[in-house]
Parts: structure tokens; C-alpha cells; sequence
């Protein structure tokens, strides 16, 4: 996909008023990196991530009490998976995937657990874009 097009696709994400940012980067972050609480991903061109564009949308994410790191199961439109994981801040987490009512080819495909927990959360679409 070339930058006219990938430009073009982040257009159609992007509502009245809001912006759709996108960059390059061919290479894998090294270690842990920061959670992005308040992003998503919409969209991928590729199933390779280092070949692919992808498109993020800005929510204000669901809040979750608990300690430790909470993850979830992450199927892409071009049907990559990962897990997407956080750790806690002051008690909390702040996710960015619905459970239930994404409208998104990118979508959680089971509820979120804290790792070593048995216990589950699901999050409503409402949920992550009201950030409740």
C-alpha cells in the first residue's frame, strides 16, 4: 500500500473533527513499551507488522479495577492474532478494546483476565467510548 492510499484509508476512519495520525517504522520496539491506553487498532493492510500500515482511533478506554497485568486476545482484519497486555496504574486499567459491540474488523475475541486470576471482564463498545 503506498502512503497516498494508506492516507487515504486513515481519511475514512477519521470522523469530523478528528485526526487520524499514521507513520513508518520497519522495525520491532526492543522490551516493553508504554500501553496505549487510549488507542486502538482499526486496521492493517498486511498481516506482516513489519511491512503493514496500520490505523489507530483515539477512545477513551473502559476502566478496569485490579493489580498486575490484564490482557486480551486480538484478532486483526487480516486475521493476525496477538495478546494485547497492560499493567496496572494506581489500581486500574484503562483499556482501549471492546469485548462486546466493536464495530471494527479488529476486535477482542474473549473477555479480558488478569494474569494469574481466574476472574473475566467484559467491556462494552459504550464502555471504552465513553470511558466509563
Amino acid at each position: 500500500m503506498s502512503r497516498i492510499e494508506a492516507e487515504e484509508v486513515a481519511r475514512t476512519y477519521a470522523g469530523p473533527g478528528e485526526v487520524a495520525i499514521f507513520g513508518v517504522n520497519t522495525e520491532t520496539p526492543p522490551g516493553i513499551i508504554q500501553a496505549l491506553r487510549h488507542y486502538r487498532l482499526i486496521y492493517e493492510s498486511s498481516p506482516d507488522p513489519g511491512a503493514s500500515v496500520k490505523v489507530f482511533e483515539h477512545v477513551k478506554g473502559a476502566e478496569i479495577p485490579g493489580e498486575g497485568v490484564i490482557e486480551v486476545p486480538v484478532t486483526t482484519n487480516t486475521g493476525r492474532e496477538f495478546v494485547y497486555r497492560q499493567a496496572s496504574e494506581n489500581g486500574r486499567f484503562i483499556v482501549p478494546y471492546s469485548t462486546h459491540g466493536n464495530p471494527y474488523d479488529v476486535k477482542a475475541t474473549e473477555n479480558y483476565r488478569i494474569a494469574g486470576d481466574t476472574g473475566e471482564f467484559t467491556v462494552t463498545e459504550d464502555a471504552v467510548m465513553g470511558g466509563v
